[in-house]
């Protein structure tokens, strides 16, 4: 308790000696991972925090201080920037084996495809369809099946993507502004198939009429500019002109 005020006090060294004063004379007390989960929130060094924090992580038989001390590691990593994000997404995977029935699960699986999109994984792809799967209804749902399609398209793959993008889409729990980002995006490599400029017509056609709205003029402008494509490779060489023309006006 005296640790705890002197944190609240912001006297972080004299909080942490008390901290340790209770380990030395009480080595085997059951709270005695708490003092060692708050020593290593108040560690200023981040790789010595690292170490106490995933030790508390990995051996505390208390679930919910095992789990805090995961996250408190998490967040120190990605406190590093760049660097230390391949260390962060090694926490989370740890935490998922660790804890594979937590409450939490959803969040730090929501967060592992987060970072394994921004580090290019390949094995995110197999994260993204499992969450998907496992999480239909869920707020976070509709943006990891437009990453996915995002992931997909940019390997060449057209056909997966467009299914992530319906995917997207077909979400009743998706804002109008993914619906629509879907939408496009299934249009845009749609566009790219041999054979499919037509299809991409059709659903570009009514687009702007779908989205009027000034919020969605940026996706507007890029879908008046994919159509213009799509419509020259069907050959319509002055319709395609004047849609081009009018997506400068958004």
């Amino acid at each position: 308790e005296a640790g705890r005020i002197l944190l609240l006090a912001g006297k972080t060294d004299d909080a942490i000696a008390q901290y340790r004063k209770f380990l030395e004379a009480q080595p085997e007390s059951p709270r005695r991972w708490e003092a060692l989960l708050a020593i290593g929130k108040s560690t200023a060094d981040t790789q010595d925090a690292l170490d106490k924090l995933l030790e508390v992580a990995r051996n505390c038989p208390n679930a919910q201080i095992g789990e805090t001390a995961f996250f408190e590691a998490h967040n120190r990593a990605l406190a590093q920037g760049e660097p230390g994000m391949e260390k962060a997404l090694a926490i989370l995977q740890e935490f998922l084996a660790k804890y594979p029935n937590a409450e939490k699960v959803r969040l730090v699986s929501h967060k592992n495809l987060i970072l394994g999109f921004a580090l290019g994984k390949p094995e995110t792809i197999q994260w993204a369809n499992a969450f998907l799967q496992d999480y239909p209804t869920s707020a976070e749902t509709p943006e990891i099946a437009i990453r996915l399609g995002d992931w997909l398209a940019a390997q060449n793959q057209q056909q997966d993507a467009i299914g992530a993008y319906l995917k997207a889409e077909g979400y009743s729990q998706a804002s109008r502004e993914l619906k629509a980002l879907a939408h496009y995006e299934n249009a845009f490599c749609t566009a790219q198939l041999p054979g499919e400029q037509e299809k991409a017509l059709a659903l570009l056609e009514d687009f702007e009429n779908r989205t009027g709205d000034s919020q969605f003029s940026i996706v507007n402008c890029s879908a008046r500019l994919c159509l213009a494509d799509a419509i020259a490779f069907c050959d319509f060489f002055h319709i395609s002109l004047w849609h081009a023309v009018g997506s400068v006006g958004f």
